[in-house]
């Protein structure tokens, strides 16, 4: 299933020790949840980060995001997937 228009205050990704379990979603005031163990983001790193938390992922990959200059992660999608950390 794809969501698209995925923004923090509409969208969470659900992830419980650096795993995946789902997404959370706000459309017209409603919340609901998809299960899932793979999500993947083309919202660019930082916005991923937001909608993820940063405990799903490596120190050294949030500060690199995080630092707004330098050499940053420039992947174009970021797969979080279940046991994948």
């Amino acid at each position: 299933m794809a969501i698209s228009g995925c923004r923090p205050r509409r969208c969470k990704f659900n992830t419980t020790n650096g795993r995946v379990e789902g997404v959370t979603v706000v459309r017209d005031g409603q919340k609901g949840a998809i299960e899932t163990d793979l999500v993947i983001s083309n919202a660019g790193p930082k916005i991923t980060v937001a909608l993820t938390g940063e405990a799903a992922f490596p120190p050294s990959y949030v500060n690199r995001c995080a630092a707004g200059s330098g050499r940053q992660p420039n992947h174009r999608h970021q797969i979080l997937r279940a046991g994948n950390h």
